[in-house]
């Protein structure tokens, strides 16, 4: 009686890359937890899984019907490292302000997809080949070398990631955690790098790990996310709950913290526009409570989050009423683009914070002939 084998692996990989893909959709529009860090979480969510497409298709055979698509997952690889670190620094309240040096972590990248350009036109005839024979490639001391140079590149990476947990001054959540997380992808990707060695020497595995590597990588990255999504609080560890088992009070480096995410958080997101912009909604996007911000905004800044918020709003109607292009706007469509609900609620606080009504702000700062354009 001939027995058969039920071959899941093509099933176990499809999932993971539709996971992957799911995921990175739902934390890239996440605003619960950290949003900067989730858009970062998924966009790594978005790389791993089109990273694992070609391994989909290799174990489902799709490959062998359409031969051109080896290598075609291979550089995304390569963007993974970079959005380790970038995580880590935004995940830490602190994201890499891009500029033109930041090119540079894309060198990697763009040398490997140099690299593969010459594969990316070989005929169909001879990507099926390496298909069918893949010790063609691993034989290869081009394909060594490009094992270590992604092993290399994800060390420093990992590495760098390490250091921005254990150094960060920012104590909003226990970066222990995340530090043992990344020492441990550190040492799997170190014995990686020895295996690829030891292969290219001897031909032979250290420990063979068969198709279960990615699924293991997969059930590390995809814990985290659902945590990211599901239960943010467990990543992100409010400073207040760790103060209360002490004074219950935030010291001033702590608060001046806290005042200077939250700066970011307007002037980057411009949260001041929604008119219906509670205190619980800006304390969940800084990952802190409702009384660690009103603490640090009473005490360090000197204002409650209604003064300090208008102030925003106060500025984006200056900003709109002096811009040439928004002068034939009414005073009341100003008052609603800046984020105030009413009318008079915006005469009142903009009086109370410049000394003018809106209008005698406009016939002061604007000659007769513009401010004319303005209506009650």
């Amino acid at each position: 009686m001939n027995s058969t084998t039920y071959d899941w692996w093509p099933y176990l990989y499809g999932a993971i890359l539709f996971q992957g893909l799911l995921l990175g959709f739902i934390l890239l529009t996440a605003k619960k937890g950290n949003p900067s860090a989730n858009r970062y979480l998924g966009l790594i969510m978005f790389m791993f899984a089109l990273a694992t497409a070609e391994r989909v298709a290799a174990v489902s055979g799709v490959k062998e019907l359409w031969p051109h698509l080896l290598f075609v997952s291979s550089p995304f690889w390569f963007i993974l490292p970079p959005l380790y670190y970038f995580y880590a620094r935004s995940f830490v309240g602190d994201p890499i302000r891009f500029s033109a040096v930041h090119v540079l972590h894309a060198v990697p990248l763009a040398i490997v997809i140099i690299y593969l350009i010459p594969s990316y036109s070989l005929p169909a005839e001879t990507k099926l080949k390496f298909i069918r024979e893949p010790d063609l490639i691993d034989d290869h001391l081009e394909t060594f070398l490009y094992s270590t140079f992604y092993y290399g590149q994800s060390l420093v990476y990992l590495w760098l990631s390490i250091v921005t947990f254990r150094h960060s001054d920012h104590r909003k959540l226990d970066g222990k955690w995340f530090v043992i997380l990344y020492s441990i992808f550190a040492v799997y990707v170190s014995f990686c790098g020895i295996q690829s060695v030891y292969f290219f020497i001897t031909h032979e595995h250290l420990i063979q790990f068969h198709l279960w590597g990615i699924p293991i990588y997969a059930i590390v990255i995809y814990s985290l996310a659902y945590m990211a999504m599901v239960k943010p609080e467990k990543l992100f560890i409010p400073t207040w709950k760790l103060l209360e088992q002490k004074d219950g009070r935030l010291s001033a480096p702590e608060m001046e913290n806290i005042i200077r995410r939250l700066e970011n958080l307007m002037t980057t997101e411009k949260l001041y526009l929604d008119c219906n912009l509670k205190y619980s909604d800006v304390a969940a996007r800084l990952g802190i409570s409702v009384r660690a911000l009103s603490h640090a905004l009473n005490v360090h800044a000197g204002e409650s989050f209604n003064d300090y918020v208008n102030s925003y709003r106060i500025q984006e109607a200056k900003y709109q009423m002096l811009d040439g292009k928004l002068k034939k706007e009414t005073i009341l469509s100003v008052a609603f683009k800046s984020g105030f609900s009413t009318k008079s609620s915006f005469n009142r606080i903009f009086k109370s914070n410049t000394g003018l009504t809106p209008t005698e702000f406009l016939q002061i700062t604007r000659p007769q002939t513009e401010h004319r354009t303005y209506t009650n």
